[in-house]
């Protein structure tokens, strides 16, 4: 039980969440995994919020915002800062954001998430007041190799945010 009613924000599709209305004071949101429309960070930047956008695998966003109103890295977020990839702390601090600030993280990179997570520092991670994250591979959760990784993920987040909604990916429908 939330005291927030959820809201959507992002397109009815694909890429559309719903999230807490809780998204007063939150300055920025950090979107990691950029797709062919980005309808989500558009409804956050017309929120009043600054969006900052990374993926290695696209030349630039594809939305209707002009390049000055976001912040965009070609580069994959992951658990390690080199020429190709970033990691969340590295990429948060380098966009000068008041560390009091709250912010809010979108993150869709295909299997990535739990080392992006467990990668994460604590400081970081309490500084995002609301998380969306796509999990991917769920499949794999009776791999017990995968599964050890995945609980130490859910766990962490645990420590710090509360689940709020889950909604299982309905793309393909359910094996049985």
């Amino acid at each position: 039980k939330l005291d927030k009613d959820l809201i959507r924000i992002g397109p009815k599709g694909d890429g559309g969440y719903l999230i807490p209305d809780d998204i007063e004071g939150i300055v920025a949101c950090f979107s990691p995994g950029v797709d062919l429309t980005s309808g989500f960070e558009e409804d956050c930047f017309n929120l009043g919020m600054q969006i900052y956008l990374a993926d290695g695998s696209v030349e630039k966003p594809n939305f209707n915002l002009s390049s000055n109103e976001y912040n965009f890295l070609c580069k994959y977020v992951g658990w390690t800062n080199n020429k190709d990839f970033t990691t969340i702390d590295e990429w948060v601090k380098s966009a000068k954001i008041d560390e009091n600030s709250d912010l809010l993280l979108q993150m869709d990179i295909e299997g990535a998430e739990y080392f992006t997570i467990l990668n994460m520092s604590d400081s970081i991670l309490n500084q995002f007041r609301i998380i969306i994250i796509e999990f991917h591979q769920l499949e794999n959760l009776w791999n017990n190799g995968f599964y050890a990784m995945a609980i130490e993920v859910f766990n962490k987040i645990l420590q710090t945010h509360t689940y709020v909604h889950i909604h299982p990916n309905n793309f393909r429908g359910i094996d049985s």
